[in-house]
């Protein structure tokens, strides 16, 4: 079964990638507006600074922004990473947010999982199925069919929800006059005294205080374990994604040099990056033998650990423009946002996938740190 669903995995990834390179609709900028009235017949892929969805998206919605403003009607499924994100439009199925601030003031028709500073969902918000949010202040005055799952500095339920409710709180849990919970309510804290229950609360099943900790695993603290570390994968992919979109949009002739000198060379990069990984460290420790040396060893090392951060970076890029290359079957390609945009996201996908995954990604790190080793000799030591 296991090696069925790696097969699986793989021709998924393999497969899917000209279908979304050929129905979806890449955009991208300092700026971005989809005006009132515009209809997305596929899916939207967005990046930039400033992002407006007026128009309506026949598909998913999925971009990441400094500023993002969903006021438009998306069909299916909405993903966005931002710092402020605001969800004002209807959305047919689930919706995965991470931001600063969030709002959610329109129907979500399938899971909601909203993670931020300020995660808030209006008065009058109906979410279709299950409902996740965590931040540091969580406030959710909607309507929720399934069960509901919060976590925060300080947690305030207004509204309704027709499933159970687990919450795990640091200060306080604050139930106020209209909620209505029709399952049972499990909250955690430090003490019993976090919850808050107003008057004009309802909760139908039963409210439990359970110790944030217990000494046996529980089903609820594996389902915490793994958003935890869900949390943290989505953290770490989403500041990749930030900083290769900025990598390709504010260094776009010396991205494009170094994505087109990695593909272009790619025998003599892979060996060129393989060996640089290899023999810089052993190099540098080698110089540890004598006063002096330990100063240019500390050097070379800070080097090193320098260029295999921004190698890790760049390899999503080039694994980006390499597949559009590959399916394009063009020698020579543009580099533009959305390479970064798939590569980084398709690159962690592969990651996840043992042996084979793990080979990938190093074919692709070894090809980028070459390409940067390259860059480096060319145009800084041969010139020094």
């Amino acid at each position: 079964m296991t090696k069925k669903i790696y097969a699986f995995l793989i021709s998924f990834l393999f497969v899917s990638i000209p279908l979304i390179a050929g129905a979806a609709v890449f955009e991208g900028g300092e700026t971005y507006t989809l005006s009132a009235g515009t209809v997305v017949s596929e899916n939207l892929y967005v990046g930039g600074a400033d992002i407006s969805v007026g128009g309506t998206v026949a598909g998913d919605a999925i971009g990441v922004g400094g500023t993002v403003v969903v006021s438009g009607n998306v069909r299916d499924d909405v993903m966005f990473a931002g710092g402020n994100i605001t969800i004002l439009g209807t959305v047919g199925g689930d919706a995965r947010i991470a931001g600063g601030n969030i709002i959610v003031g329109n129907a979500i028709g399938g899971d909601l999982v909203a993670a931020g500073g300020s995660v808030k969902v209006l008065d009058g918000v109906t979410i279709g199925k299950d409902i996740m949010l965590a931040g540091g202040n969580v406030s959710f005055a909607g309507n929720a069919v399934g069960d509901a799952r919060f976590a925060g500095g300080r947690v305030t339920i207004t509204g309704a929800v027709e499933g159970d409710v687990l919450v795990d709180v640091e200060d306080t849990l604050v139930l106020g006059d209209g909620a209505r919970i029709t399952g049972s309510l499990v909250y955690r804290g430090k003490d019993k005294s976090v919850l808050d229950m107003k008057e004009g609360a309802s909760v139908a099943g039963e409210v439990r205080f359970e110790e944030r900790a217990p000494l046996v695993p529980r089903k609820e603290v594996t389902w915490g374990i793994l958003a935890v570390l869900s949390a943290f994968f989505f953290g770490k992919l989403l500041v990749m994604i930030i900083a290769a979109l900025a990598a390709v949009l504010i260094f776009k002739n010396l991205s494009q040099t170094l994505v087109d000198d990695a593909i272009g060379n790619f025998g003599t990069n892979l060996l060129r990056g393989f060996i640089v990984f290899v023999v810089t460290p052993l190099a540098a420790i080698g110089l540890f033998v004598t006063i002096a040396g330990v100063f240019i060893g500390l050097l070379i090392l800070a080097a090193y650990a320098l260029f295999l951060l921004i190698a890790s970076l760049y390899s999503g890029i080039v694994f980006g423009r390499a597949l559009h290359q590959l399916f394009k079957k063009q020698e020579k390609i543009e580099l533009v946002w959305w390479h970064a945009l798939l590569g980084v996201i398709l690159l962690a996908i592969v990651k996840l996938i043992p042996l084979v995954g793990w080979v990938v990604c190093a074919v692709f790190f070894f090809l980028a740190l070459g390409a940067i080793s390259n860059m480096f000799y060319q145009r800084v030591w041969a010139r020094r």
